[in-house]
């Protein structure tokens, strides 16, 4: 017997996994036993954000996250329990705050379905809004970021369950995408051909790219556009959070760089500047426009194909690292500038 006494959601697939894992009604039942356990008061249950995990907002104070076998749940979950500890004393980055946490059910042999209850950071995404912030607006918000991420950076872990501080888990994954690199650019077919006949000689051997970064540090290592929060007023932004912290690892802070520019700042460069100047501290990214591509050449996802169906003239650039200036020396035009789109 449960404490709650529901049954123990299952899926066959991912299919159907993906079909239900933002569903309210499946879940609410769910969602109102936890809040009934940790004394919260059950207010309307929505779903947030789709991500990985079944997660919803409980009368817009509070967020209940219940993690799948699926996705690595159950290092995701003590990823984002290491992050919390990190968060306590950085009370000028705007986060969600912890409330409680654990499991739907015992253990038995069985996924036991852990959860993770947080305060609820009001306001919308960057990409619901970034459209409408005026160039000062946009430029304001990656500035403020820029002091967030490095305040995160200077965090550390106190008591890691799974957080490695020896950035050994960093490593491996350089290394491995190092060695898949091609076949995985070979696969997504975003990178042309003869772009794709560069990548090598481009890329460093992953030990030299690793020997040269800044002092590992702890990065989220998915700022994407869906992450950052906010509040839209008058072309200006006034920033509420940065959430989901599933990814979070020790590693290079230019690895960082990679989701926050080509996906939450779409490739703007007055973005890139604003944000390196607000994060003030260049010695965190040695090499920066060379680093910064090779990490997105080898991240685990096809981060470089959203730049040219945003761009396509860029598939004409002949060169990576012509290619590389164009997206990321912030000295430089970028690629809405710097582009012959004839």
């Amino acid at each position: 017997m449960t404490w709650h006494g529901l049954g123990r959601p299952t899926f066959d697939s991912i299919e159907q996994y993906g079909a239900a894992f933002t569903d309210a009604t499946l879940w609410a039942p769910y969602v109102r036993a936890i809040c009934e356990r940790h004394g919260i008061a059950a207010g309307e249950i929505c779903a947030g954000l789709a991500g990985t995990f079944p997660t919803f907002k409980v009368g817009g104070r509070y967020v209940v996250k219940l993690f799948g076998d699926l996705f690595d749940g159950l290092r995701r979950y003590a990823i984002e329990m290491d992050v919390y500890d990190a968060l306590i004393d950085l009370t000028a980055m705007p986060t969600p705050q912890y409330v409680a946490d654990g499991a739907l059910f015992d253990n038995g042999g069985a996924w036991n379905w852990p959860y993770i209850v947080s305060t609820c950071v009001p306001g919308i995404s960057l990409g619901e809004a970034r459209d409408a912030l005026s160039i000062d607006g946009r430029c304001d918000l990656a500035y403020r970021l820029g002091e967030c991420v490095r305040d995160l950076h200077g965090a550390c872990v106190p008591h890691p369950r799974v957080l490695d501080a020896s950035g050994d888990a960093f490593r491996i994954l350089i290394r491995r995408q190092r060695a898949e690199c091609v076949d995985h650019h070979q696969k997504w077919n975003s990178l042309p051909g003869h772009l794709l006949e560069q990548v090598d000689a481009y890329l460093a051997p992953a030990d030299e790219l690793l020997s040269t970064s800044a002092p590992f540090r702890l990065i989220h290592a998915d700022l994407t556009e869906d992450h950052v929060l906010g509040h839209p007023h008058d072309g200006h932004w006034r920033l509420t959070g940065i959430i989901d912290y599933g990814d979070a690892l020790v590693g290079d802070p230019g690895y960082e760089l990679v989701a926050l520019h080509l996906g939450a700042f779409a490739c703007d460069k007055g973005m890139l500047r604003a944000f390196l100047r607000g994060y003030d501290d260049g010695a965190a990214w040695p090499d920066m426009v060379w680093r910064a591509m090779s990490y997105s050449l080898l991240h685990e996802f096809d981060v470089l194909g959203q730049v040219f169906e945003r761009y396509p003239a860029a598939r004409r650039v002949e060169r990576l690292r012509d290619l590389a200036d164009l997206i990321w020396n912030p000295l430089t035009a970028g690629l809405e500038d710097g582009l012959d789109t004839g």
